[in-house]
């Protein structure tokens, strides 16, 4: 049987959940909930905080289109996909 642990190193956090070390301890920085007894102390974060980090990321998925009807005239970028790229023609105003 396998047990859930009540607290995560940052390693392990950092690979359950996809996300670079470096962006969780910024985030940790930011108020994101941990256990750290003194500086420069093992960094502890709850189990809790995997399911929260879960609900963030659900909420805050990227779009799958990109608009780009309002961009700066020009060259579409190479990301876009052949389908979406087309030349942008620059606004005219009439004033």
């Amino acid at each position: 049987m396998s047990e859930e642990k009540q607290y995560y190193r940052v390693a392990e956090f950092a690979r359950r959940t996809g996300m670079s070390e470096s962006t969780l301890r910024r985030r940790i920085k930011n108020g994101f909930p941990h256990s750290q007894d003194r500086p420069r102390a093992l960094i502890l974060i709850p189990h809790d905080a995997l399911k929260q980090q879960a609900a963030v990321a659900a909420v805050s998925a990227p779009p799958a289109h990109v608009e780009v009807a309002h961009l700066l005239p020009g060259p579409a970028p190479r990301w876009l996909g052949r389908q979406q790229r087309q030349v942008i023609q620059p606004k005219t105003f009439d004033g």
